[in-house]
């Protein structure tokens, strides 16, 4: 394997989040905690965040860490008008604008990302994004025609990032989808902040990317169920046994569309233009950084298994696919998982 593409796997964790936990401490007294002993519960990035933060400053780190997702979700919501990801495609193919350095952060690897997937993984597939959502919404699904105008503006080229945090999409109608990438930073961002506060057993789950801190309190280490695809919600195939690591799981099953009978994947596959159509029911991925198990999962979704497998392989990834009810493991991940029986 070339030296390169194993330096660019070194476990990555975001920039230190201390200066901006300290801005958002003045808050913290002032705000009601959305608490039990078991934790915190928000609703955040258009799903349900747990945080279970032992010791006792749970509370107020698991405040910082909700504020720290918010803050991001205004950043790169495309559902917002004043994010930069809006703000960026509103400025397509004009002059660029200045960025927070978090969103610098976050393209720089999206870009390292589309190299190691093939091109699976491509941020800049936002506009094909919002042509389904768009087409969906109206009881169809993009024309041929359609499809091959949205398709031609997806190039991870014409991403510009210059010194000054200046970011520019080159041709007007491009637009940016970091909804592979902004779970996982969150839950990396919030690992440092726990660790910033001297916390050391921690974990927390934004619908599906789990990071854990450390073991449990009593030594033990964190289970982390793995949904089936086939079954009800929270109906597990088995857990996986961690510390100090990230598990993320997506699949087939995930938010599907159906427009006149016939069910859509909601991940699009950048290649193509349209949902993948993959032979791949879940797939599990394991890594010190979420943001790194977050894009793996995605872009093995649209790369299907034998494609899926023989990256994992050759990244020397801890993945587990599950297609026709088989299980496909590589890594350390084999003496993590224990099924149900």
């Amino acid at each position: 394997m070339p030296s390169e593409r194993r330096s660019s796997l070194r476990p990555w964790l975001p920039r230190s989040v201390t200066s901006a936990a300290r801005a958002l401490q003045a808050f913290v007294r002032r705000t009601p905690l959305h608490g039990t002993k078991d934790g915190r519960w928000d609703r955040q990035m258009g799903t349900v965040v747990h945080q279970l933060v032992h010791g006792i400053v749970g509370p107020q780190c698991s405040e910082l860490g909700a504020r720290e997702i918010a803050r991001l979700e205004a950043l790169w919501s495309v559902f917002r008008p004043t994010s930069e990801v809006s703000r960026l495609a509103a400025q397509a193919g004009d002059q660029p604008i200045v960025v927070a350095p978090e969103t610098v952060e976050i393209l720089t690897h999206a870009r390292e990302l589309h190299a190691l997937t093939h091109g699976a993984l491509d941020i800049t597939a936002g506009c094909l994004m919002r042509l389904w959502r768009t087409a969906v919404e109206r009881g169809r699904v993009p024309t041929s025609k359609e499809l091959a105008v949205t398709r031609a503006l997806v190039n991870i080229a014409d991403l510009e990032i210059s010194a000054g945090r200046l970011v520019r999409l080159r041709r007007a109608g491009q637009q940016l989808d970091l909804g592979a990438l902004v779970k996982g930073y969150a839950a990396d961002r919030c690992v440092e902040l726990y660790k910033g506060h001297g916390v050391r057993h921690a974990m927390i789950d934004l619908g599906g990317n789990v990071a854990a801190l450390g073991s449990q309190p009593d030594g033990s280490p964190w289970r982390v169920g793995i949904q089936s695809p086939r079954g009800r919600r929270g109906e597990h195939l088995g857990y996986l046994e961690v510390r100090d690591c990230s598990v993320v799981t997506t699949g087939s099953y995930e938010r599907v569309y159906e427009v006149a009978g016939h069910r859509y994947s909601h991940i699009v596959d950048p290649r193509t233009g349209v949902p993948v159509d993959t032979d791949i029911e879940s797939v599990t991925v394991m890594h010190r950084s979420s943001l790194m198990a977050d894009a793996f999962a995605t872009a093995f979704m649209v790369l299907g298994s034998k494609h899926a497998f023989e990256l994992a392989s050759e990244l020397r990834l801890d993945v587990m696919l599950l297609c026709g009810g088989r299980l496909q493991l590589t890594g350390t991940i084999h003496g993590l998982f224990h099924a149900n029986t």
